[in-house]
């Protein structure tokens, strides 16, 4: 709605990049102010004030659209939201035509496997950020060592995302890499459960590398498909329902792995292939298979060639 045809999926990726940075963020400052002899309340009442200048700053500041609309799809949309809530009459009639399209992408094939893919994946990636240090832990490394696997995820999957947002870009291939991402993720995936090991620093830190680069990007894949595949239901409708997933499951798997976790020996000098690790495999490996499956079509894109094809015909006559 903000931007051109040309600058949309980068934009989308600089607005997702800075979720991971927020959980850097996140996991960095709450050990400086609190310690054992307190500081939750200046860290709480920080949190607080943040936020409250964040929210009076949108509400201020923050515009519901452009004046000008940057591309055809972006006006065809405001005029058919403006033209609904006139029909409608009132905000009541305005949510139900909401629900409505709510409801045409719970039945829509290739939305749902997206949303399945996706939450999993993000489900994933949200456990691993949570509790990474429970999860290597057992294998002798400390909190240090989490904290630098942690920055190894985010670090390069912020690379990752700018490369794949130039990718769609230029190629507006979504599918195609939206698989790749998720292929990918699920094997390196698989590499970084196999290589929490004792000792084994180097190796864990390049597999974490590896799979921060291909699943954050997943983000900025997964909005733009969510949005092709069921144009012309609005951004926020598609882009709310995968992020719900992705907590949902993020939650879930939080606490599922958590407490196989808890229930796991510490290793020793051995390795085992712990009941945890198998979820985590058999999730990232499930998600990767129901994207293989995902074909949705490109109906935003294709609506902007239809109207630009339209709009040079009739310049030229």
């Amino acid at each position: 709605i903000w931007f051109p045809i040309e600058e949309r999926d980068i934009a989308t990726t600089i607005a997702v990049s800075f979720n991971p940075i927020g959980c850097a963020i996140g996991t960095v400052v709450p050990p400086i102010l609190v310690s054992k002899n307190g500081g939750m309340t200046t860290l709480l009442l920080s949190e607080a004030i943040l936020q409250l200048v964040l929210f009076f700053a949108a509400i201020l500041l923050f515009a519901e659209e452009p004046r000008v609309p940057p591309s055809r799809t972006a006006f065809v949309r405001r005029e058919s939201r403006h033209l609904s809530r006139i029909e409608t009459g009132s905000e009541i009639l305005h949510a139900q035509v909401i629900g409505k399209q709510i409801q045409d992408c719970l039945k829509n094939r290739n939305f749902i496997l997206l949303v399945l893919s996706y939450g999993m994946s993000l489900g994933i990636l949200n456990a691993f950020f949570t509790i990474i240090n429970q999860i290597t832990r057992p294998a002798g490394y400390t909190d240090d060592d989490a904290g630098l696997f942690g920055f190894a995820l985010i670090a390069t999957g912020m690379v990752g995302a700018m490369l794949f947002g130039t990718l769609m870009n230029k190629i507006q291939r979504y599918n195609q890499l939206l698989k790749l991402g998720f292929v990918f993720t699920a094997a390196l995936t698989l590499l970084v459960v196999l290589e929490i090991r004792p000792n084994n620093t180097t190796m864990l830190l390049i597999c974490f590398a590896g799979a921060g680069f291909f699943s954050m990007p997943l983000s900025v894949v997964a909005f733009s498909c969510g949005v092709e595949c069921m144009y012309p239901v609005e951004e926020e409708i598609t882009t709310g329902i995968l992020m719900s997933s992705g907590q949902i499951f993020g939650i879930v798997l939080t606490l599922v792995i958590g407490w196989l976790i808890s229930i796991q020996p510490d290793y020793g000098d051995s390795y085992v292939f712990e009941k945890s690790y198998i979820v985590v495999t058999s999730i990232s490996f499930v998600a990767a298979g129901f994207s293989l499956l995902y074909n949705g079509p490109y109906k935003r894109l294709e609506n902007d060639a239809e109207s630009s094809s339209t709009f040079e015909t009739t310049s030229q006559t």
